[in-house]
């Protein structure tokens, strides 16, 4: 679910609810790059998994079948951005390092 979003120069925030009925979370990723780069989703969706398996990413970060969150975040690289999904579900996007 898309609660709030912010867009800057410097970073991208959401929050994303696990098991709603909203998109998927690869498809907010690839949304939200698509936008602050100004591109077609299409251009980003196939380089996602270069960094990362998005089934694994769900699998890792969404609630425990009994309900209880998990403790955790993933960061990874992509199209010069770094990406951190936690596993409350807030995802923020930074531009890399360089």
């Amino acid at each position: 679910m898309r609660d709030e979003q912010h867009f800057d120069e410097h970073v991208f925030e959401t929050q994303y609810e696990y098991g709603a009925e909203t998109d998927e979370l690869t498809v907010i990723l690839i949304d939200a790059i698509a936008e602050i780069e100004g591109i077609s989703p299409a251009e980003v969706a196939p380089r996602i998994n270069e960094s990362v398996d998005p089934d694994a990413m769900e699998r890792v970060l969404r609630p425990l079948p009994d309900g209880s969150e998990r403790d955790g975040r993933l960061t990874f690289y992509l199209l010069g951005y770094r990406i951190t999904v936690r596993s409350d579900g807030i995802v923020r996007i930074f531009e890399a390092d360089e």
